[in-house]
């Protein structure tokens, strides 16, 4: 099956926003300052592209009603956990920021949590990656 042009589009977005976020949270993590335009930007980026291209699979033209019931719970899954981990790099982007403006680290002084996000992010991006995969190679 051939992926629809916004499909190949937002998998390799998906990337560079991962990139993004990665980069952002651990050079402030390791004491550079906070690249919050960055990571805003981001985190727009991701909101206008990705979340519409989710929101659009199910309710648009390549929506997956051809996916197996599988497929299906593995979307709907994915999509779910990564709206969840989306929304807490939101919450910390803006803790991150007001930290920042105090002379804090907020990542630096919650070093569990930034990991734990980090991790749980890049389980979410991998998922999708894996889904478009078994979708559409």
């Amino acid at each position: 099956m051939t992926p629809p042009a916004f499909s190949i589009f937002a998998a390799i977005a998906e990337l560079i926003v991962t990139t993004i976020v990665y980069y952002s949270i651990l050079s402030h993590l390791k004491g550079k300052p906070f690249r919050f335009k960055l990571l805003g930007f981001a985190i727009l980026f991701e909101a206008i592209v990705n979340v519409t291209y989710m929101v659009t699979r199910f309710i648009g033209p390549h929506s997956p009603v051809h996916l197996s019931s599988q497929m299906k719970l593995f979307a709907t899954l994915h999509g779910t956990f990564s709206m969840l981990v989306f929304i807490w790099l939101i919450i910390i982007f803006f803790l991150a920021s007001s930290s920042a403006k105090l002379e804090q680290n907020f990542f630096r002084d919650h070093r569990l949590g930034t990991y734990l996000f980090l991790f749980l992010w890049g389980i979410s991006v991998a998922s999708g990656e894996i889904m478009f995969a078994l979708i559409y190679l």
